[in-house]
């Protein structure tokens, strides 16, 4: 999508503006994440490429794991 595309580009070039003297965390919920190993479409790991293209520039990823309910499982009856 645009937003998979721009952000990446966007919080790159606030970092360089800034001096590259920054922070910066993603706390996704985990169907933008986890969600992705079910079905990568819609919602389903869109953060993946967001995180992927700022893997070098990323302090702390935690994905929130304790508000979504749980994800489904193929492998559990």
């Amino acid at each position: 999508t645009q937003i998979q595309a721009r952000l990446p580009r966007a919080i790159k070039q606030i970092e360089q503006n800034i001096g590259g003297n920054m922070v910066l965390t993603m706390a996704p919920e985990h169907p933008y994440v986890h969600g992705g190993m079910i079905a990568y479409t819609g919602i389903w790991g869109a953060y993946i490429p967001v995180i992927d293209q700022l893997r070098d520039t990323l302090d702390l990823l935690h994905v929130q794991l304790y508000n979504n309910g749980g994800l489904p499982n193929p492998y559990e009856p």
